[in-house]
């Protein structure tokens, strides 16, 4: 899922104006990326939505405590905290990756 997330923000920057090699990323990104402002016929998402998205969309994993199941059988206790900084990193691009998109 990391790769796919990265993957696809990277193949649609040359259709919102990023040429490769020129360094203008930061330049498109405050233009057209993360301005705030919703496109016309678009929604302003408020941080609600967002909130209850993201419960609802992780609601099956944590509500059935499935997520728990793979460090039950782990041999040491200190393993659960590579899962957790791989989970950390892996949705903080994911958010990154989907703010592009």
């Amino acid at each position: 899922m990391f790769l796919i997330f990265v993957t696809a923000a990277i193949a649609v920057l040359p259709k919102l104006g990023v040429e490769a090699g020129s360094g203008n990323f930061w330049e498109v990104a405050n233009e057209h990326i993360w301005t705030g402002v919703a496109k016309p016929g678009q929604a302003q998402f408020t941080i609600w939505h967002v909130i209850f998205f993201t419960w609802l969309a992780n609601a099956a994993m944590h509500l059935g405590m499935s997520d728990l199941t793979i460090l039950r059988y782990a041999k040491k206790w200190q393993y659960g905290f590579a899962s957790a900084v791989g989970m950390f990193l892996g949705h903080y691009v994911a958010w990154i990756a989907s703010g592009i998109l």
